[in-house]
């Protein structure tokens, strides 16, 4: 690649290479920030890049840049995606992860059912896999679906029905201490099939901050 100088000209800009032993050294940091809480949702917040970028250099006597991280991450995690996903983790029927051999194994029969399947499974079965179990730490839950890949976006509705339940409970409690009315009595025939009374036709009395006090006050007591 070539790069620009100040006086117009340009030289060739040489290449970063990634030894395994960076690699290693790489994961371990990684790994050291995630388990200090510098990695949120997924993403490896500045401090914890400037601490790797520091770490690395002293370590490796090499200079890094945060750039180097980033480009080496999406690398390494596009890699362990294809073999996760692929194998779904390793809970594929008939497949075992051999930390010894740092392959994917099974019987012959099974490796042929799946390259029928999907062909572009061949390459597993003879390549290895360095630093599947620090991968997966880093990586597995980004890998996760269903219910425990959750967006924002649910997480609010989850978060709005967790506090509709919470309302509804509270009501419950200030009917069976009568501290509240409904506007209109309900009969034992009207509840036959008939929806339930909203929360918006519910009298709910006003507690001043006083009776409040005495009130959670009470409940402390209590517990």
């Amino acid at each position: 690649m070539a790069k620009k100088q100040n006086d117009g000209s340009t030289v060739k800009e040489e290449r970063f290479q990634w030894t395994a032993k960076m690699d290693e050294a790489f994961i371990e940091a990684m790994l050291k920030e995630q388990n200090e809480g510098n990695r949120i949702d997924g993403s490896f917040t500045p401090q914890a890049y400037t601490n790797m970028v520091n770490d690395l250099t002293a370590k490796l006597n090499k200079d890094f840049k945060k750039e180097h991280l980033k480009n080496r991450l999406k690398t390494l995690k596009d890699h362990f995606s294809q073999c996760y996903d692929l194998f779904r983790g390793v809970s594929l029927s008939g497949f075992a992860w051999n930390s010894e051999t740092r392959l994917i194994e099974a019987e012959d029969e099974v490796w042929d059912q799946l390259i029928n399947e999907k062909p572009e499974a061949a390459k597993w079965k003879t390549k290895e896999i360095c630093h599947y179990d620090e991968l997966r730490q880093l990586f597995a839950k980004d890998r996760a679906s269903g219910t425990s890949a959750i967006t924002a976006k649910e997480r609010r509705k989850q978060i709005e029905n967790e506090r509709r339940i919470e309302t509804i409970q509270e009501v419950d409690q200030l009917l069976e201490t009568n501290q509240v009315t409904l506007e209109k009595p309900i009969t034992p025939e009207e509840t036959q099939g008939a929806p339930t009374t909203p929360l918006s036709q519910l009298k709910l009395p006003t507690i001043s901050k006083e009776k409040k006090k005495e009130k959670e006050g009470g409940r402390r007591k209590k517990y």
